[in-house]
């Protein structure tokens, strides 16, 4: 995979970012986040949490979920801004 490949970065418990560097994905959570919510152990996402963990998306297709990998995969097909917010429990 090329390291400028966008990945998934859990920043706490909650939330999840996509972007090209753990680095990035701190600093970009870290100003949009305004203070709003801390990070708590970052760090780039296992094979193993990207096929378990589900991304619902109930604006696009009601009922409908698919694994972090396949959402990932669908972020980077619709051209969505990286880094950016990729999941978060609280919405």
């Amino acid at each position: 995979m090329d390291a400028r490949e966008p990945k998934v970065y859990r920043m706490n418990d909650f939330d999840w970012m996509v972007a090209t560097s753990l680095e990035e994905a701190v600093e970009w959570y870290d100003r949009e986040a305004d203070g709003l919510s801390e990070i708590d152990d970052p760090r780039e996402l296992t094979d193993e949490e990207l096929d378990r963990l589900l991304f619902l998306t109930p604006e696009e297709a009601p009922d409908t979920a698919m694994t972090f990998r396949e959402a990932l995969h669908w972020t980077r097909m619709r051209g969505d801004k990286i880094p950016g917010f990729f999941a978060s429990t609280e919405y």
